[in-house]
């Protein structure tokens, strides 16, 4: 599943879709950011 940047897709890490950069989210009110290093806006979980 495909998550975008904005969205509030619950605790867990995200890879991005492109350089796979990883985002851990650690609270269910957290957003995804924008890819600080590609600059994509899309996620999968890992």
């Amino acid at each position: 599943m495909i998550y975008n940047a904005g969205e509030k897709p619950g605790v867990g890490t995200y890879v991005c879709t492109v350089c796979q950069y990883e985002v851990e989210i650690k609270d269910a009110n957290e957003e995804l950011p924008i890819c600080p290093v590609c600059g994509v806006e899309t996620y999968e979980k890992k």
